[in-house]
């Protein structure tokens, strides 16, 4: 459960599943508006990748309204997870 004064945060881990090392850009949206972009080091295949203290910081602070539709995209991607979350 997230509270509206702490400021809202993501955690996430990309997984590199390809023969090659690559990156990525992690977006995350929140009620379809774009909050926080993510790059990643360069991945080797196999490995994965996240940020520095496992967080992105800086998304958005929201009101105590209930239920909120998130969003995180990730480049070149194959799939856009959708999660809803609630803002006591």
């Amino acid at each position: 459960m997230l509270h509206h004064d702490a400021g809202t945060k993501v955690s996430f881990v990309v997984w590199n599943v390809g023969a090659a090392a690559g990156t990525a850009t992690v977006t995350a949206y929140v009620d379809d508006q774009e909050v926080q972009t993510w790059p990643s080091d360069s991945t080797a295949p196999g490995t994965s990748s996240g940020p520095d203290d496992r967080y992105v910081r800086g998304c958005g602070r929201y009101p105590p309204r209930g239920r909120y539709v998130l969003r995180v995209v990730v480049a070149p991607a194959r799939t856009a997870p959708t999660n809803e979350v609630d803002i006591a």
